[in-house]
């Protein structure tokens, strides 16, 4: 152009939190499953900031990581996907844990809804744990499978592990 050019960049960055759906049970039909779908759904139909991106991240035959940002239309073809998941009773819970990982550095937040709480789940939220992001547990079915493996080393301001009872749900939801 014959003259100096400035050219000025501004880093953008969106919050990026995910929502990480345990398809994992064998027992059909699923009471905690379809209530896990039914609080997905309702998280995922919350406003949200513009900037705001979340991953999904479930199994079904496969592991998928689905991202949507704030709009409805971005959205809709998740909530079809939803609609017609089932449980998954071929894989474990640990199958979760590579892609999880690969999308660790980009997160905000994460929303962890458990079908059961045992020692692999247990092991997953110590490594979500341990990369210092906010994590919020909600085990649906509540005391009932609540292990007596302690949770002192999960609990902290990082990290809050809720029960909730599903014949209750909407009640055990508001007082978090």
């Amino acid at each position: 152009m014959g003259r100096p050019i400035i050219k000025e960049q501004q880093d953008e960055s969106a919050v990026h939190h995910a929502l990480i759906l345990d398809a994992f049970t064998k027992e059909l039909p699923s009471e905690a499953f379809e209530a896990a779908l039914a609080v997905a759904v309702s998280f995922l139909m919350e406003k949200q900031l513009e900037a705001n991106l979340l991953d999904i991240i479930y199994a079904a035959q496969n592991t998928h990581c689905v991202t949507v940002g704030s709009t409805l239309r971005q959205r809709e073809p998740m909530l079809e996907t939803l609609a017609t998941l089932s449980p998954c009773q071929t894989h474990t819970f640990d199958g979760l844990r590579p892609i999880v990982q690969s999308r660790l550095s980009r997160l905000s937040g994460c929303l962890c809804l458990l079908l059961d709480f045992d020692e692999t789940r247990s092991s997953f939220l110590k490594m979500l744990n341990q990369h210092g992001i906010p994590i919020k547990v909600l085990v649906l079915g509540g005391q009932c499978i609540r292990q007596e493996e302690p949770l002192d080393d999960l609990l902290s301001p990082q990290c809050q592990v809720h029960f909730i009872e599903i014949d209750q749900i909407q009640q055990d939801l508001w007082l978090i």
